[in-house]
C-alpha cells in the first residue's frame, strides 16, 4: 500500500478547535484520503487551556483516534511558519505508515515531554529518543501532551514511526573556536587554566578577529564543550555537554562557568553564528540523505527558538535549506524551549539546536 502524507498549517486569532480541524481536513485533501491512520498534530501554546477540545476535533475531522502531538511555542511546515500567534499543524499519514506502540522497533522513538515530565531517569533510560520540550515560550510553564486522541497526564509520551524507514540527527549549529586542551586549574565555578595557560588568554586568542576588534568577550555567543564520550578525531562532530559562560575575570585570567567541571577534562571553546549553523545544517542534512539512501517521503522538525526565525533575523534559514533539498516533501515542525536528541547511545535535552528525522516508506 502506498504511503500517504501531507500537511497542513493555520494561524488564527484566537485558539479555535474548529480551525484546527479544518487543518486536518485540508491535510487529508493533500493526501488525497479521506481517513487517516494518523495524525501528528502540533498546536502553539495558546491551546494549553483547550487543548482537549481542539485534539477531540482533529481526531474527528481525521476520523482517527490515533492523535499524537503537544504544545509548543511556534510551528512550521514545508509552507510556512508560525511564531507570537495562535496556529495548528498537522501531519496526517495513510497507507501503511502510522504512529504507534514502540514494540520491538530499533529507531529511536518520537517524544514528547513537559519539562517538569523529561525528568532526568526518564531520558537515561532506555530506548533512544528525539523530540520536543512542550511548554511556554520561556521554558518554564508546561504545556500539554496527548497520545490516542487524550491528554496525557504524566506530561511525557513517545510512539515509533512503522510502516517506514528513518532516521534522525541534531545540528547544533556551533563553530569550534580551539582544539581541546586539558582543565588544569579550576575552582569551583571558575576556570583558571587550560593546558598550561590562563583560561581567558586562551579563549581571547582564539576569538575572530572582528569579536576581539570590540570592547569585551560576547559572552551570549559563546560556550565551554566538553565532548561526552571521549574525543574522537573528528571531535567536532562528537556530542558535546554545552557550558554557557557566566562571566570573566581579567585579573585572575579566568572564565566563569555557568556549570563547574572536573580538573583533567578535556575543554575547548565554540560559539554559535548564523553562518556556521547554516553549514551545520546543511552537513547534517547530507549525513541523514547517507543514511536513509532514498528520498524521504515525509520530515519531522523540531528547532529551538533561538534557532528559528529569530535567529535569521525574520527568516529561517534552516527550514529554507531543507526545503531546498528535497521540494514538496511534507515537513511538520516546532519551535521549543528546548529538544530532545540521542547520541552515543544516551538521550540529552539540547538548546540553540535543530533535531531532524527523514523518513521513506518501506518497499
Amino acid at each position: 500500500m502506498k504511503l500517504r502524507a501531507a500537511t497542513a498549517l493555520a494561524d488564527m486569532t484566537r485558539p479555535d478547535p474548529a480551525i484546527v480541524a479544518e487543518v486536518v481536513r485540508q491535510a487529508l485533501q493533500r493526501a488525497d484520503t479521506e481517513v487517516a491512520t494518523s495524525i501528528l498534530l502540533l498546536l502553539t501554546s495558546d491551546f494549553a487551556r483547550n487543548a482537549h477540545a481542539a485534539v477531540s476535533a482533529a481526531a474527528h475531522a481525521g476520523h482517527c483516534l490515533q492523535v499524537v502531538g503537544c504544545c509548543v511555542p511556534g510551528l512550521c511546515t514545508e509552507s510556512d511558519w508560525i511564531l507570537d500567534r495562535p496556529g495548528a499543524a498537522a501531519l496526517v499519514l495513510a497507507g501503511g505508515a502510522s504512529l504507534g506502540p514502540a514494540g520491538d522497533q530499533a529507531q529511536p522513538l518520537l517524544s514528547f515531554a513537559t519539562p517538569q515530565g523529561a525528568t532526568p531517569h526518564w531520558l537515561a533510560a532506555a530506548p533512544q529518543r528525539w523530540g520536543v520540550l512542550s511548554s511556554d515560550a520561556r521554558g518554564q510553564q508546561g504545556g500539554r501532551v496527548w497520545a490516542h486522541d487524550k491528554l496525557v497526564d504524566s506530561g511525557r509520551h513517545e510512539t515509533a514511526v512503522s510502516g517506514a524507514l528513518g532516521c534522525a540527527g541534531v545540528s547544533r549549529g556551533l563553530e569550534i573556536l580551539s582544539e581541546p586542551l586539558p582543565v588544569t586549574a579550576i575552582d569551583h565555578h571558575d576556570l583558571l587554566r587550560l593546558g598550561a595557560h590562563p583560561a581567558l588568554e586562551v579563549l581571547e586568542r582564539r576569538l575572530p578577529t572582528e569579536l576581539r576588534e570590540h570592547d569585551g568577550v560576547p559572552l551570549h555567543l559563546l560556550y565551554a564543550a566538553v565532548a561526552e564520550s571521549g574525543l574522537p578525531p573528528d571531535f567536532a562532530r562528537a556530542n558535546h555537554r554545552l557550558i554557557p559562560l557566566a562571566g570573566i575575570n581579567p585579573d585572575e585570567g579566568s572564565v566563569v562557568l555557568a556549570q563547574p567541571v572536573a580538573a583533567g577534562t578535556p575543554l575547548f571553546w565554540c560559539m554559535r553564528s548564523p553562518l556556521a549553523a547554516q553549514r551545520d545544517m546543511r552537513r547534517t542534512l547530507d549525513e541523514l540523505d547517507l543514511r536513509l539512501g532514498a528520498r524521504p517521503d515525509f520530515g519531522i522538525l523540531f528547532s529551538c527558538l533561538g534557532r528559528g526565525p529569530y535567529y535569521y533575523d525574520g527568516v529561517d534559514r534552516d527550514l529554507e535549506i531543507i526545503r531546498e533539498r528535497h521540494r514538496g516533501m511534507p515537513l511538520i515542525g516546532a519551535y521549543g524551549a528546548g529538544q530532545i536528541a540521542a547520541a552515543n547511545g544516551v538521550n540529552h535535552l539540547v538548546q540553540n539546536s535543530v533535531v531532524l528525522a527523514l523518513y521513506h516508506a518501506h518497499v
